[in-house]
């Protein structure tokens, strides 16, 4: 089992680096899971592309279609409710936002690597939970 946040689960959808990786993680035999959070933060990240014309409508439409799609079968999502106390405490001892430590609190419940596009993010994660990786990182494992 894997836990995947919105910046590894938005290469799914939209052309970016390292998109490759994702993918490979997406099919690899691994379950990938996340929290139910994940939904809308990949939804929007797709919307925020199209609102700043970095894609195009019919690709961000498309995307979303996809993202749907995977929803119903590729990823399970877990209620953050069992989270959000771990996750404020991370929050604050890390000086992040509440929402990416939603995604570290999962990993630690289910005693699970955290895969994460976002670098910044990972190394300040790791020093509180040492499973956590980054998807190029994800890659060359």
């Amino acid at each position: 089992m894997i836990v995947v946040d919105a910046s590894v689960a938005v290469k799914w959808l939209i052309s970016e680096r390292d998109e490759d990786a994702a993918e490979n993680l997406l099919r690899s035999e691994q379950e990938v899971v996340g929290p139910l959070l994940l939904r809308v933060e990949v939804a929007a990240a797709v919307a925020r592309k199209a609102r700043y014309r970095e894609i195009p409508e019919a690709e961000a439409a498309a995307a979303i279609e996809l993202w749907a799609a995977i929803l119903r079968g590729d990823i399970d999502l877990f209620a953050e409710d069992d989270d959000l106390h771990r996750a404020l405490k991370l929050s604050l001892e890390l000086d992040h936002p509440l929402q990416d430590c939603i995604y570290l609190a999962l990993a630690e419940r289910l005693d699970a690597p955290l895969i994460t596009a976002d670098e910044k993010f990972a190394a300040k994660a790791r020093s509180r939970y040492s499973r956590v990786r980054t998807l190029a990182g994800a890659r060359r494992s």
